[in-house]
C-alpha cells in the first residue's frame, strides 16, 4: 500500500511540473506573439529604404513617447483609401502626436501645408497612443521570406 501512495505522490509531482512547464511556455509564446509583429509592405512609399513586398519586424509599443524623429513606425490608418496599417518614417514630433511620411512621398501622411502647419481635417490624423502599433526593429527585402510568411498567414489550419 505504501508503494502505491509513493507512486501517486511521484505522479502528482510530475503532473505539477509538467503543468508549470506548459503554462510557462504558453505565457512566453503569448509574450512573443504580442510583443512583435511582421508586416509585409505593399507599395513603394518607403523606397529606397525598402522595396514593395519587404517584410518588416516591428516591436509593439504603447506610447508615442517611445518614438523619436527618424524612427520608422507602424500605425492604424484612419483613412478609408489606405491600408489598415501604415509603416512610415516619423518626420516630426509634436505635443498632439507624430507626423509621418513615406520616404518616397512628397507630402506627409497628415497633409502638411506649405508653411509647415498640419491640416486639422486631414484624412490621416497625427499618430497618437490610440493608433500607434510598433517601432521598426529590422526588415528584409527577400521576396521568398515574404511569400512564405504570407502563405503561412493565409493557411487555414
Amino acid at each position: 500500500m505504501n508503494r502505491i501512495k509513493e507512486k501517486i505522490i511521484e505522479y502528482r509531482w510530475l503532473i505539477l511540473f509538467g503543468t508549470v512547464v506548459i503554462l510557462t511556455s504558453a505565457l512566453f509564446s503569448y509574450h512573443i506573439a504580442t510583443s512583435f509583429m511582421l508586416i509585409t509592405t505593399g507599395g513603394d512609399s518607403m523606397e529606397p529604404l525598402y522595396d514593395d513586398n519587404s517584410t518588416v519586424l516591428y516591436k509593439a509599443i504603447d506610447s508615442v513617447d517611445e518614438i523619436n524623429e527618424g524612427d520608422v513606425i507602424s500605425f492604424h490608418s484612419q483613412c478609408p483609401v489606405t491600408s489598415d496599417t501604415i509603416g512610415h518614417t516619423v518626420v516630426e514630433t509634436t505635443e498632439k502626436g507624430l507626423i509621418t511620411q513615406g520616404e518616397n512621398n512628397n507630402v506627409t501622411d497628415q497633409a502638411r501645408y506649405e508653411n509647415g502647419t498640419v491640416t486639422e481635417g486631414s484624412c490621416e490624423p497625427k499618430v497618437t497612443d490610440k493608433n500607434i502599433r510598433g517601432k521598426k526593429v529590422m526588415h528584409t527585402s527577400n521576396d521568398n521570406i515574404s511569400t512564405t510568411i504570407q502563405s503561412i498567414r493565409n493557411k487555414a489550419w
